[in-house]
């Protein structure tokens, strides 16, 4: 489990913006 959720983290978008600041971004965008 660990090991997955650090995968995870590393993780990035096509942009190379990891996956847990993009959907700050999106929880941002939905908010509004």
């Amino acid at each position: 489990m660990e090991v997955d959720i650090s995968t995870a983290e590393q993780i990035l978008t096509t942009d190379g913006i990891p996956l847990k600041v993009s959907l700050k971004k999106t929880e941002r965008k939905n908010k509004i």
